[in-house]
Formats: structure tokens, sequence, C-alpha cells
């Protein structure tokens, strides 16, 4: 048995502290005695670390560089007013990190800060830490709060320990543990993700206190560093079939991970199908407030309200048709409340136009807007694109009917049906059912620009919204195997796409295959599907095809003849001026539109047997 002496033991934990401290790494620190007192902060300062909580540096959410007050000379960040900072960590998800910095709260005056588990603000608070005007503060995690007690006008150490390997995190006030947690804890229960994204500091105070505090001397150190992020491999050129009436073929394309996180992907088919999409339609000028409050009250209806019954082709809801309750709180604030319609849920209904949604309006707020989002992020929760919006005027109390002006319609992806509100405080607007939730059917986002979350878990409810679809189904000719899974470091798997022209008739078809994903710089990856589907030859007189991929193009447009020569080409923009003429004589020919404006086009492709017409997006 090997023996240990008490020198050797003290030599090998001092080389293990040693070897601990050398594998340290700071990412980030900064006294900011190199900037100008009077300056904006975010808006001077070029790190890449900081912006503001709309990403809006310069603006009142900015703070001011300041030489009253400073730990280390002669700099410091004042924060008052407005001030809403947001410090960018990665939303990393293993190894251990230490966030360090000092705050100076003014004598009779507040101060705050939160740690985010997601770099999109509001996403998932994952503590926060009040600072009061009577020298006493708290921390709040997991519905709980811890006591402190400090020196106003003195500078405060602040250490935040997180370790995201062992799932433990721990807050230090002037060296003292205040407490110690789950990471993935949030700040108002136990449920969230494990994930280290953002700090947030406010300019914050509890209740009604004023805030006023600077803060100094930041650091962000990896204690142990993580491993490293999944990374997708696939190859994403497009995919250009030409199939026979009929006739179906399967292609092969491996995708494998080569970083060490394990990878989780999610393979969704969508079709073009024309769908309208929508960068405004309202009339209202929503602007949001400063007050960030994440409290939610609930208002009971004593007597609730059935929804009156209507005969609808098909039907998306969670709710089960009966008004319970409304939600609101005691700040003013852009409320947006959404359900989502995940891709398996509306696969059977592609090619069907979502036309209507009903919703139960509770009290009114000054101005409510029809919202429709399409499939967002893997990694961040909440919807992608905005695809269509319109303004509607409830009735208050009451099921409220909206019949969209251009309906939307429903291709493959995800889809996020709900409303956005300018809600006074005390207004209780979005009505609710008794629950119990459904994971898709209570999504709340505060704010214009902000991340999306949950209900609180005492709040078991879902929004009353439900979507209607109309129309006729469209065939679905693409389909992947596996659809979702899981890649190890170094794993592999044959992704097999099947085209189908089994229910199709002579034209050109296009699709994508979304590929989600939570590699953090590739997601998703899209791989453009174009299927050219034909009669037989005994049936087609000239056997010619025209292909034109990929649609839309970026740099290249590639014009091929299947059996064929083009003789010329011309491309014309939307008001008819003719920006590419080309003599071709050749079966192929790329077209250069890197350098062309984005918007719609229109290729003009001569052949010996005529002349072909195909519109063309280039982006």
């Amino acid at each position: 048995m090997k023996k240990f002496t008490l020198l050797s033991l003290i030599i090998a934990f001092s080389a293990a502290l040693s070897m601990q401290s050398f594998a340290q790494t700071t990412l980030y620190e900064d006294g900011f005695d190199d900037m100008t007192a009077g300056e904006y902060f975010v808006e001077n300062e070029d790190s890449g670390f900081w912006t503001t909580w709309s990403n809006t540096p310069g603006t009142d959410e900015d703070a001011f560089v300041s030489d009253e007050q400073s730990s280390s000379p002669s700099n410091s960040v004042e924060v008052e007013g407005i001030t809403d900072l947001v410090f960018l960590m990665g939303n990393k998800t293993s190894g251990k990190y230490q966030l360090d910095f000092k705050y100076y709260i003014m004598a009779g005056f507040g101060g705050y800060f939160n740690l985010q588990h997601f770099e999109v603000p509001g996403t998932e608070w994952a503590m926060e830490v009040y600072f009061g005007a009577a020298e006493t503060g708290y921390l709040t995690v997991g519905g709980e709060d811890y006591g402190f007690d400090y020196n106003a006008e003195e500078w405060i150490q602040i250490s935040n320990i997180i370790d995201l390997d062992n799932d433990l995190a721990q807050l230090y006030i002037n060296d003292v543990m205040i407490h110690e947690w789950p990471f993935h804890y949030q700040a108002s229960g136990t449920t969230g993700t494990q994930q280290l994204g953002a700090a947030n500091l406010y300019a914050g105070a509890p209740g009604t206190e004023t805030p006023h505090y600077y803060f100094d001397d930041v650091e962000f150190i990896e204690l142990v560093a993580g491993s490293v992020s999944p990374i997708i491999d696939i190859d994403d050129g497009p995919i250009v079939e030409i199939l026979e009436e009929g006739e179906i073929t399967m292609l092969e394309r491996d995708m494998s991970n080569l970083g060490e996180d394990d990878l989780l992907y999610q393979i969704v088919p969508t079709y073009d199908l024309n769908s309208k999409s929508s960068e405004g339609g309202t009339n209202y000028t929503y602007k949001d407030y400063p007050n960030k409050s994440r409290e939610v009250k609930v208002k009971h209806n004593p007597n609730p309200v059935s929804q009156p019954n209507a005969e609808r082709d098909e039907t998306l809801r969670y709710d089960d048709g009966v008004n319970s309750d409304a939600i609101g709180n005691d700040a003013d604030q852009i409320w947006r409340v959404a359900a989502r319609f995940p891709a398996a849920m509306v696969q059977p209904f592609i090619g069907m136009e979502l036309y209507q949604m009903d919703v139960y309006i509770n009290d009114l707020s000054l101005s409510h807007t029809a919202q429709v989002y399409g499939m967002g992020s893997f990694i961040t929760p909440g919807p992608g694109a905005l695809l269509y919006e319109q303004d509607f005027d409830p009735d208050a109390a009451s099921w409220n009917t909206i019949t969209f002006d251009d309906p939307v319609i429903i291709n493959g992806q995800n889809i996020w049906v709900g409303y956005m509100f300018d809600k006074p405080g005390g207004v209780y607007t979005p009505g609710c059912d008794a629950g119990p939730a459904n994971p898709n059917g209570d999504w709340l986002s505060h704010g214009l620009a902000l991340g999306w979350g949950h209900l609180a878990p005492a709040l078991d409810y879902n929004w009353n919204i439900a979507a209607y679809l109309r129309g006729d189904l469209a065939p679905q000719w693409l389909s992947v195997v596996p659809n979702e899974g899981t890649l190890m470091q170094d794993e592999m798997v044959t992704v097999e796409i099947s085209l189908d022209a089994m229910e199709l008739t002579e034209d050109g078809y296009t699709g994508k295959l979304k590929i989600r994903n939570n590699d953090p710089l590739n997601d998703p990856v899209t791989i453009l599907v174009q299927l050219v589907v034909v009669v037989g030859v005994d049936e087609n007189p000239t056997g010619e095809y025209i292909m034109v991929y990929p649609n839309p193009a970026t740099d290249l447009l590639r014009i091929s003849n299947t059996n064929g020569q083009i003789s010329h080409i011309t491309l014309t923009n939307s008001v008819g001026q003719i920006v590419v003429n080309e003599v071709v004589n050749a079966p192929n020919v790329k077209v250069d539109v890197s350098n062309l404006p984005a918007g719609v086009y229109f290729a003009n492709i001569e052949t010996a047997n005529g002349t072909a017409t195909q519109k063309v997006i280039v982006e």
C-alpha cells in the first residue's frame, strides 16, 4: 500500500491548485479607465461583450462613464434612470465560470442585477439580486429569497460562481457566500435551462425605491474550460431531381457531429406554397416601456364563458374553449402571448390556409394586434420571423373572432399564433382556461423584441387562442428518415431523403429541408430541394425540360435544359428592365446574380422549341 506523508500531500495539493490556476482564462477584464467620463458606455466600448436590453446603445438604456466614483482609478459606470445593460457570456453549456464586479450604492437608493440563461434578454431569469435603500438586500432564486446586509457608499465585491458541469451556482457578497443552488433554477421556480447566457445590470431596486449605483472592475473568468459545442457537418448543397409522373426516388446524405457535446437535431420539410409574409400591418405605434417586471397576477372569472359554437374545417388550439381567468400585472407594458403549433402537429394540414382566430379578451388594452410567426431557433425559445399581423378592435369580457385579410399558408414549419397588446398597469387583457397547461399553450413575452418564456408553474393555464384552417391539402412529396435524433461526438447518421411524384403532375416543385439543431453557429441548416416532374418521353414531343435553380438565388443562378440547347437568356427586373442578356448555345449556363439588388426577376430562356419564362427571386 502506497503511503503519503503530510509534506507530500501538501506538495500535491499545492501543485493541483497551481495547475488549476494556470488553467484559468480571463475572458474579459475592464476597469473602464481608458474611456472618457461623460460618454455613453456601450456605444463607445468595443469588446463585443456589452449591449443594452433592446440592443440600442447610445440611447437612454445605455449608461454613462463617470469619474465621480471609482474602485480602481479613475472611472466607473453610473446606473440610474432606465439604464439597462447586458453583459453577454456566450450561451455556455459546460465548464466553470466566475463573474466578478463591484457595486457602489448611493445612500438612500437601491441597486439590482440578474443572471440570465440565454443571451436573448428576457427569456429566462436565472436569479435576481436586489440592493435596498435600507442597506439590506436579497437574492431571489428558485422562488425563494435569501437576505444579506451591505454598506452604502462603499465598494461592494460581488462574485458569481457558475459550475455548469455540476449544475451548481454560488453568490458571494464581500467574500461571504449568500447561497448556492442548482444553476438550472430560475428566479421564479426550480425548472429552467442549464446554460449561462448573460448578466443584466439594470436600474432596478426593491419595490418603489429609486435606483442609483456605480459599477467597476468587471472580470469574467473561465475557471474550467467547457467542452466544444456540437458542430453539425452535412452537405447543404441544393438537391435538384427530375422524376416522371408517379415515380419515387430516395437520396442519401451523411450527417455527423464534429463537436464534443451531443448534437440534437430535428429535420422539418417545408414547401414553397406562395405563403405571404408581413413586416408590418399595424397602424398603432408600439413603444416598449422601461419597466420590465415579470410579475403576473390572475383575475378569476366567477362566471366562465364558453366559446360560441361555429363550424370550421380544422382547428388548432390547446385551451378547452372556456374562459376561466385572465392574466395581468401592475406595470405599463407591451405583452405578446402565443400558442405554438409544432411541425408534427401542422403536418397533416400542409396546403391549407390559416384564415381566422378566436381569442378571449378580458380587459381592453390600448391596442391589440393579431400575429402569426414562423419557426424559431432550436436553441433559443420563441418564434421566428413575423409572417403576418393585423390590428383588431375587440369587445371586453368576450370571445372575439379575427378574420385575416391575407390568410397564411401552412407550409410545414412550426406556426405561432397569438396577439400583441399595449397594456396599462392593472389591466388583465389575455384570457385563459382553467388548465392544465400544455407546454405549447402558454408562451409569453414582456416586450416587442424580448425573449419568450412560459407562465410561472403556479399559473397552470393555456391562453384562450384558437386558430382555424380551411382549404385543400397540398401533396407532401418530400420526406426524411430519421427526422430527429441525437449524435454524439464523431457519430454519423445517413439521412434518407425521399422525393415522391405519385400525386404530382408535370411541373416544377420547390421545398426546403430545415435541419434545426443546437450547433450555436449553424441553426438551422437549410437544404433547397427542387423537383421537376415530367411525363414520359413518348408523351412529350420535344423531350425538353428547363430547370432554374437555386431559387431563391444569392450568388449564382443555374439554368439547364435536360435534353437540348439553350440559345439565349435574358433576365428582367420587376419593372421590365433587362439586367442580364446572354447568348448561350449550350445546355447549361451559370448567371452571376451576386451584384443584383434583392427582389423578383423573370428569366426568359430561348430554345429551338420555344421560350420558357421562370420567376426568380434574388436574396
